[in-house]
């Protein structure tokens, strides 16, 4: 029920997403279509929905314990505190082992039909936040597109003033201007060729050459090729033969959906 709880307040929180989208998306003012918001609530909420680790903060403090704290009541440290450590103690030396509920066949079909069921609302979940992402990219796509159009523009029109007038700075390669500095400096790079056949003829020369500190070399082991020799040959190279009965299960939607229109 908690983890339900915290996906449901994931999705809350890309609607939210969306919404500042949209209302940034027709704001006619700079205030207005501000989205910084959107930086927090959707990666927020996106992380509560996918997350399997619990994060919402509920306070359990007993309300007696508490109660006696605020009020000062006994000037001893000990209602809060005391109420606190036998809470723990309790804690410690109690474990609780949910009785397992499938105890016939019965309850195993049960369980399946449980399990598919879960499986079509998380893929219900998942979908619906799939199109609210979709959503968000394409409002902040469309949003964005005029400002990075405007940077690509005014990056061209910089580059081709700079080097225009490349002279003006003297000996330096950078010029500092109110709000930030212009210039050129000295970029190395190494391009290779895309055709197999010259990389491969580049790694022999290298290799002809002793530069093995130039050539990348990915080894490692493949478990599928190697299961194919059998045990003894796997234990003889050192690797470990294992033989489980594993269990599984496969679900069969088509009779839940049956039940569920009544056929």
């Amino acid at each position: 029920m908690k983890m339900r709880k915290q996906r449901l307040m994931g999705l809350a929180m890309l609607a939210i997403t969306a919404l500042i989208l949209v209302m940034a998306r027709g704001g006619k003012t700079p205030e207005d279509s501000d989205a910084t918001a959107a930086l927090l609530t959707g990666p927020l909420g996106l992380y509560m929905l996918l997350s399997k680790t619990y994060i919402l903060y509920e306070d359990k403090e007993p309300k007696e314990a508490t109660e006696a704290s605020r009020s000062g009541e006994g000037n001893s440290p000990g209602i809060y505190q005391q109420a606190q450590k036998g809470r723990s103690l309790h804690m410690a030396r109690k474990r609780v082992v949910e009785p397992s509920g499938v105890k016939t066949w019965e309850d195993a079909n049960d369980a399946l039909r449980q399990i598919a069921e879960a499986q079509l609302a998380v893929q219900d979940i998942e979908g619906e936040m799939n199109k609210q992402i979709l959503g968000a990219k394409k409002a902040a796509e469309e949003q964005s597109k005029p400002h990075k159009d405007r940077i690509a523009k005014l990056e061209r029109e910089l580059k081709d003033f700079v080097t225009e007038h490349r002279a003006d700075m003297g000996k330096t390669k950078t010029r500092a201007l109110t709000f930030g500095e212009v210039g050129f400096r000295l970029s190395t790079s190494v391009s290779l060729p895309r055709a197999k056949e010259k990389i491969e003829e580049i790694i022999r020369r290298l290799k002809n050459r002793q530069m093995m500190d130039c050539i990348v070399v990915k080894e490692d082991v493949s478990k599928e090729a190697l299961k194919k020799y059998g045990e003894d040959t796997v234990n003889a190279v050192g690797a470990t033969w294992k033989q489980q009965d594993v269990f599984g299960y496969e679900l069969d939607f088509a009779k839940l959906e049956q039940v569920k229109s009544g056929m």
